[in-house]
C-alpha cells in the first residue's frame, strides 16, 4: 500500500542485539585473546546516516554493513554505545571477569 512503500518507510531505531546490557563474560587466561573476542551485533546498522559506535569512549572503525563485528576481551567494566552526533541511540555496559 502507499503508506508502507519503501520510500515512505524511515528507520529511526538502532540498537544492540548482542551483547545485552549487564552481560558478563569470562576471560580464560589459558586461551588466546583472539579466540575470546566478544561478538557485537547491531540492529539496523547503516540505516541511519552519520552514526558511530563507541567502545569505552573510542570510535570503532570499519564496521561492516551487516552490523556484526568483534571487540577485544579485557577484564573490567566496558561500555558500548551507538551515537548520532551527541544523541545516544543505545548503550550497553558489560563486564569481563
Amino acid at each position: 500500500c502507499k503508506l508502507h512503500r519503501k520510500e515512505n518507510f524511515k528507520i529511526t531505531h538502532m540498537n544492540f542485539i548482542y551483547p545485552q546490557d549487564g552481560q558478563t563474560f569470562l576471560y580464560h587466561p589459558n586461551e588466546a585473546m583472539m579466540t575470546q573476542m566478544i561478538p557485537v551485533k547491531i540492529r539496523n546498522w547503516s540505516k541511519i546516516p552519520d552514526t558511530d559506535v563507541y567502545w569505552n569512549e573510542k570510535v570503532v572503525k570499519q564496521i561492516p554493513s551487516s552490523g556484526e563485528f568483534r571487540i577485544p576481551i579485557e577484564r573490567g567494566d566496558h561500555q558500548l554505545s551507538i551515537r548520532t552526533g551527541e544523541k545516544i541511540l543505545d548503550r550497553v555496559v558489560i563486564t569481563v571477569k
